[in-house]
């Protein structure tokens, strides 16, 4: 008999499962609202996200820097100009989308 037939395994794979996209989607969230706040204090400088909570303490610092776009490293190598040098946010927003997918393709053949 193969282990996955175990209801307890079965069990634990669908907790896994469903664990491993609502992650995923707090990730994809969180990836939006950078992305959000990227393109507001590019058009806004004044603008104050929640999330500085002190000059020490300071989301758009982080996402204003040089490493906020192709994380530093695809500007250097291909240019400030080339199309892959996108926001940090955008590759987070892809990663996590393709991870949810993949997920729901796995717990979709896992029933078949």
């Amino acid at each position: 008999m193969f282990y996955s037939t175990f209801p307890a395994v079965m069990k634990f794979s669908r907790f896994y499962n469903k664990f491993f996209i609502f992650t995923c989607l707090l990730g994809l969230i969180i990836s939006i609202y950078a992305l959000f706040l990227e393109t507001i204090k590019e058009a806004r400088p004044s603008y104050v996200p929640f999330c500085d909570v002190s000059e020490t303490i300071s989301c758009s610092k982080a996402l204003m820097s040089r490493w906020s776009r192709g994380f530093g490293i695809v500007g250097t190598l291909l240019g400030e100009k080339h199309f892959l040098n996108l926001r940090n946010p955008v590759y987070g927003i892809f990663f996590y989308i393709t991870l949810i997918l993949l997920s729901i393709v796995n717990f979709i053949l896992k029933q078949i």
